[in-house]
């Protein structure tokens, strides 16, 4: 999952890219430049990835810059970037990578089932 989300930090304009869960918990942060607050300390992340429900994507721009929101299988992804960056380009990125995001999803579900699975029949201790 990591190495998908640093391939879209390293595309150009892009400044910061968070990804969310569906409950509002940060689980990836990249910063290439320094934050103003932290990103972990927001108690209101939460409301707002709530509030997101039912959106697929959207993109809000501003005077300094865009945010550019994803859905993905396993939660949101923000990615904020400079005025001038390539949304297009970005848009083309996230189509080829966020679907080995979800896989990675797929095998761990698995996996913890064959665990807790295993754990009932006494073979794991």
């Amino acid at each position: 999952m990591k190495d998908v989300l640093r391939d879209l930090a390293a595309m150009d304009g892009v400044m910061a890219v968070l990804f969310f869960s569906e409950d509002g918990d940060l689980l990836f942060k990249e910063m290439l430049l320094p934050p103003v607050e932290d990103p972990e300390k927001k108690e209101w992340w939460p409301l707002l990835i709530h509030s997101l429900a039912g959106i697929r994507e959207m993109e809000l721009v501003f005077d300094r810059g865009r945010v550019y929101i994803r859905k993905t299988g396993r939660g949101y992804l923000l990615i904020f970037l400079s005025r001038g960056a390539p949304v297009a380009l970005l848009r083309l990125h996230c189509d080829t990578v966020l679907p080995a995001l979800d896989k990675t999803r797929q095998v761990g579900r698995g996996l913890g089932r064959w665990l807790r699975w295993n754990r009932g029949k006494g073979r794991i201790h």
